[in-house]
Protein backbone atom coordinates (compact mmCIF):
# COMPACT_ATOMS: atom_id res chain seq x y z
CA UNK A 1 0.00 0.00 0.00
CA UNK A 2 1.24 3.49 -0.82
CA UNK A 3 -0.21 6.66 0.59
CA UNK A 4 0.81 10.11 -0.61
CA UNK A 5 1.09 13.18 1.56
CA UNK A 6 3.39 14.36 4.32
CA UNK A 7 3.52 10.87 5.72
CA UNK A 8 3.53 7.71 3.66
CA UNK A 9 3.54 3.98 4.20
CA UNK A 10 4.11 0.90 2.10
CA UNK A 11 4.34 -2.83 2.60
CA UNK A 12 7.16 -5.10 1.46
CA UNK A 13 9.26 -2.09 0.43
CA UNK A 14 7.85 -2.00 -3.08
CA UNK A 15 8.95 1.61 -3.57
CA UNK A 16 10.40 4.52 -1.68
CA UNK A 17 7.62 6.64 -0.21
CA UNK A 18 6.84 10.21 -0.98
CA UNK A 19 7.27 13.06 1.42
CA UNK A 20 5.27 16.25 0.96
CA UNK A 21 4.26 15.00 -2.47
CA UNK A 22 7.81 14.47 -3.73
CA UNK A 23 9.34 11.10 -4.54
CA UNK A 24 12.56 10.45 -2.67
CA UNK A 25 13.64 7.90 -5.27
CA UNK A 26 13.67 10.51 -8.02
CA UNK A 27 16.65 12.93 -7.71
CA UNK A 28 15.17 15.11 -10.43
CA UNK A 29 12.11 15.73 -8.28
CA UNK A 30 13.49 16.02 -4.77
CA UNK A 31 16.93 16.69 -3.32
CA UNK A 32 18.07 13.81 -1.15
CA UNK A 33 18.36 14.56 2.58
CA UNK A 34 21.85 14.77 4.04
CA UNK A 35 21.21 12.12 6.70
CA UNK A 36 18.95 9.15 7.37
CA UNK A 37 17.67 7.94 10.73
CA UNK A 38 15.92 4.56 10.84
CA UNK A 39 14.07 3.18 13.85
CA UNK A 40 12.35 -0.20 14.00
CA UNK A 41 9.60 -1.73 16.12
CA UNK A 42 7.28 -4.73 16.30
CA UNK A 43 3.57 -4.37 15.55
CA UNK A 44 1.27 -5.19 18.46
CA UNK A 45 -2.08 -5.02 16.69
CA UNK A 46 -3.51 -5.47 13.20
CA UNK A 47 -6.75 -4.55 11.44
CA UNK A 48 -6.58 -7.69 9.29
CA UNK A 49 -8.98 -10.30 10.63
CA UNK A 50 -7.17 -13.18 8.94
CA UNK A 51 -3.92 -12.49 10.80
CA UNK A 52 -2.80 -13.31 14.32
CA UNK A 53 0.24 -11.35 15.49
CA UNK A 54 2.86 -13.12 17.53
CA UNK A 55 2.93 -12.91 21.30
CA UNK A 56 4.03 -15.49 23.83
CA UNK A 57 0.84 -14.82 25.83
CA UNK A 58 -1.26 -15.86 22.84
CA UNK A 59 -0.17 -19.30 21.60
CA UNK A 60 -1.83 -20.86 18.59
CA UNK A 61 -5.00 -22.91 19.01
CA UNK A 62 -6.41 -25.69 16.89
CA UNK A 63 -9.33 -23.45 15.98
CA UNK A 64 -6.93 -20.94 14.43
CA UNK A 65 -6.23 -23.30 11.52
CA UNK A 66 -9.09 -22.40 9.21
CA UNK A 67 -7.52 -22.98 5.80
CA UNK A 68 -8.45 -25.77 3.42
CA UNK A 69 -6.12 -28.77 3.92
CA UNK A 70 -3.81 -29.71 1.08
CA UNK A 71 -4.85 -33.29 0.29
CA UNK A 72 -1.71 -33.82 -1.76
CA UNK A 73 0.54 -32.96 1.18
CA UNK A 74 1.95 -35.82 3.28
CA UNK A 75 1.71 -33.57 6.34
CA UNK A 76 -1.29 -33.30 8.60
CA UNK A 77 -0.88 -29.62 9.31
CA UNK A 78 0.66 -26.46 7.87
CA UNK A 79 1.47 -23.06 9.32
CA UNK A 80 1.49 -20.01 7.05
CA UNK A 81 3.46 -17.34 8.88
CA UNK A 82 5.78 -14.53 7.92
CA UNK A 83 7.23 -11.10 8.60
CA UNK A 84 5.43 -8.13 7.07
CA UNK A 85 7.41 -4.91 6.82
CA UNK A 86 5.87 -1.45 6.58
CA UNK A 87 7.50 1.97 6.72
CA UNK A 88 6.60 5.55 7.51
CA UNK A 89 8.92 8.45 6.70
CA UNK A 90 9.19 12.17 7.03
CA UNK A 91 11.86 14.79 6.43
CA UNK A 92 12.87 17.17 9.18
CA UNK A 93 15.53 19.82 8.61
CA UNK A 94 17.38 17.79 6.03
CA UNK A 95 17.14 14.51 7.94
CA UNK A 96 15.05 11.65 6.54
CA UNK A 97 13.46 9.92 9.53
CA UNK A 98 12.07 6.47 8.80
CA UNK A 99 10.10 4.21 11.13
CA UNK A 100 10.05 0.55 10.13
CA UNK A 101 7.42 -1.74 11.65
CA UNK A 102 7.62 -5.52 11.50
CA UNK A 103 4.48 -7.60 11.93
CA UNK A 104 5.09 -11.24 12.90
CA UNK A 105 1.96 -12.88 11.58
CA UNK A 106 0.10 -16.17 11.32
CA UNK A 107 -2.50 -16.33 8.56
CA UNK A 108 -5.41 -18.38 9.83
CA UNK A 109 -7.08 -18.59 6.41
CA UNK A 110 -4.02 -20.22 4.81
CA UNK A 111 -2.95 -22.42 7.74
CA UNK A 112 -4.63 -25.79 7.98
CA UNK A 113 -4.92 -29.09 9.81
CA UNK A 114 -6.31 -32.32 8.48
CA UNK A 115 -8.87 -34.12 10.62
CA UNK A 116 -6.28 -36.61 11.88
CA UNK A 117 -3.92 -33.76 12.71
CA UNK A 118 -6.19 -31.76 14.98
CA UNK A 119 -4.47 -32.69 18.23
CA UNK A 120 -2.04 -31.22 20.74
CA UNK A 121 1.05 -32.92 19.32
CA UNK A 122 0.54 -31.45 15.87
CA UNK A 123 -0.38 -28.10 17.40
CA UNK A 124 2.89 -28.05 19.36
CA UNK A 125 4.84 -28.76 16.18
CA UNK A 126 3.07 -25.98 14.30
CA UNK A 127 3.56 -23.53 17.17
CA UNK A 128 7.32 -23.92 16.79
CA UNK A 129 7.04 -22.89 13.15
CA UNK A 130 5.47 -19.63 14.34
CA UNK A 131 8.11 -19.30 17.08
CA UNK A 132 10.88 -19.63 14.50
CA UNK A 133 9.29 -16.79 12.55
CA UNK A 134 9.33 -14.63 15.68
CA UNK A 135 13.00 -15.37 16.38
CA UNK A 136 14.01 -14.43 12.85
CA UNK A 137 11.87 -11.26 12.99
CA UNK A 138 13.81 -10.12 16.06
CA UNK A 139 17.08 -10.81 14.28
CA UNK A 140 15.84 -8.76 11.34
CA UNK A 141 14.86 -5.89 13.64
CA UNK A 142 18.33 -5.93 15.19
CA UNK A 143 19.99 -5.94 11.76
CA UNK A 144 17.84 -3.01 10.60
CA UNK A 145 18.73 -1.01 13.69
CA UNK A 146 22.47 -1.60 13.24
CA UNK A 147 22.64 -0.94 9.49
CA UNK A 148 24.14 2.29 8.14
CA UNK A 149 21.98 4.08 5.57
CA UNK A 150 22.11 6.91 3.12
CA UNK A 151 19.21 8.50 1.27
CA UNK A 152 20.48 6.77 -1.85
CA UNK A 153 20.61 3.23 -0.45
CA UNK A 154 17.98 3.02 2.30
CA UNK A 155 15.36 1.32 0.13
CA UNK A 156 17.82 -1.22 -1.25
CA UNK A 157 19.39 -1.97 2.14
CA UNK A 158 16.04 -2.52 3.87
CA UNK A 159 14.83 -4.75 1.04
CA UNK A 160 18.10 -6.70 1.09
CA UNK A 161 17.92 -7.26 4.86
CA UNK A 162 14.32 -8.44 4.60
CA UNK A 163 15.14 -10.83 1.76
CA UNK A 164 18.20 -12.18 3.56
CA UNK A 165 16.33 -12.96 6.76
CA UNK A 166 13.30 -14.33 4.91
CA UNK A 167 15.58 -16.73 3.04
CA UNK A 168 17.22 -17.85 6.28
CA UNK A 169 13.81 -18.33 7.88
CA UNK A 170 12.72 -20.57 5.02
CA UNK A 171 15.86 -22.66 5.47
CA UNK A 172 15.15 -22.96 9.20
CA UNK A 173 11.58 -24.06 8.58
CA UNK A 174 12.65 -26.69 6.07
CA UNK A 175 15.38 -28.02 8.37
CA UNK A 176 12.92 -28.20 11.26
CA UNK A 177 10.41 -30.27 9.28
CA UNK A 178 13.12 -32.43 7.77
CA UNK A 179 14.92 -33.22 11.02
CA UNK A 180 11.74 -33.93 12.98
CA UNK A 181 9.96 -35.54 10.03
CA UNK A 182 7.12 -33.05 10.55
CA UNK A 183 7.07 -33.76 14.29
CA UNK A 184 6.94 -37.55 14.06
CA UNK A 185 10.42 -38.06 15.55
CA UNK A 186 9.81 -37.22 19.21
CA UNK A 187 13.45 -36.91 20.30
CA UNK A 188 14.32 -34.53 17.47
CA UNK A 189 11.11 -32.58 18.10
CA UNK A 190 12.12 -32.09 21.73
CA UNK A 191 15.60 -30.96 20.69
CA UNK A 192 14.10 -28.35 18.40
CA UNK A 193 11.70 -27.27 21.15
CA UNK A 194 14.62 -26.64 23.48
CA UNK A 195 16.50 -24.76 20.77
CA UNK A 196 13.50 -22.57 20.06
CA UNK A 197 12.96 -21.87 23.78
CA UNK A 198 16.54 -20.60 24.02
CA UNK A 199 16.07 -18.53 20.88
CA UNK A 200 12.91 -16.91 22.18
CA UNK A 201 14.63 -15.99 25.43
CA UNK A 202 17.55 -14.44 23.56
CA UNK A 203 15.49 -12.53 20.96
CA UNK A 204 12.44 -11.33 22.92
CA UNK A 205 11.81 -8.14 20.92
CA UNK A 206 8.02 -8.27 20.99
Amino acid sequence: MLRFGKYCKYAYLTAICCIAGQLLCCPAVAQKPAAVQVSVGIAKTTDLDNLILYHTDRPLRIGDFKGRPDKASPGVGATYSGIMMTMEGREERGVLKITVTLAIYFDRTKSWMKKEGRNDLVLAHEQLHFDLTAIKACALAEAIAKEQYTAGNVKERLRALQQEHTKELGEWQQAYDSETRHGVLREQQEQWAQRVTRGLAAEACW
